[in-house]
């Protein structure tokens, strides 16, 4: 089974607007190997696009920090909330079709504690100054966990939604 066989890809990309829009953080719907499945790009903050334009980066930090979150949240099947490598928030709900698992939406780049974010190692794999990392970190979003909550609600429901409609 796949994403597609649950909703169309001009939809999947709706719903990661919808969540930017409504969360504030970086979405993104993946499907079960792990593969973003939309081109939608609307970043939370200036410093993830210094970080995931990156190859070696965006494999150090974003890459590892997804395949562990989402794959917690494949294995519990519920969603996830932990940080990434970097420091920031990264929020994910596992889609299910009954017991096959289908793949993960949610989101990132929001900090739940800035005295977290980690500016030597994003500086030392992204090949940006400590300085340049903390310039352009000055403006992440923070987020309470109260907010992380809703936004984590407001995803699973959605993905509730979605797929009520795909039976």
């Amino acid at each position: 089974m796949s994403m597609e066989d649950l909703m169309a890809l001009g939809e999947w990309k709706l719903f990661e607007q919808e969540i930017n829009q409504t969360t504030g953080l970086n979405a993104a719907v993946f499907d079960a190997q792990g593969t973003r499945i939309t081109d939608f790009v609307a970043w939370a903050n200036t410093l993830c696009p210094h970080i995931k334009g990156n190859p070696g980066s965006a494999q150090a930090i974003c890459s590892v920090a997804h395949q562990e979150i989402a794959r917690q949240a494949q294995l519990t099947r519920l969603p996830v909330v932990a940080e990434c490598d970097a420091g920031m928030l990264k929020i994910c709900v596992p889609i299910f079709k009954g017991e096959v698992f289908v793949g993960i939406a949610g989101g990132c780049g929001r900090l739940a504690d800035r005295d977290r974010l980690e500016f030597y190692h994003i500086a030392k794999v992204t090949g940006l100054s400590e300085a340049q990392v903390e310039e352009l970190a000055a403006g992440i979003p923070t987020i309470e966990e109260r907010e992380a909550q809703v936004a984590t609600d407001f995803i699973a429901a959605r993905v509730m939604e979605i797929m009520s409609a795909a039976n």
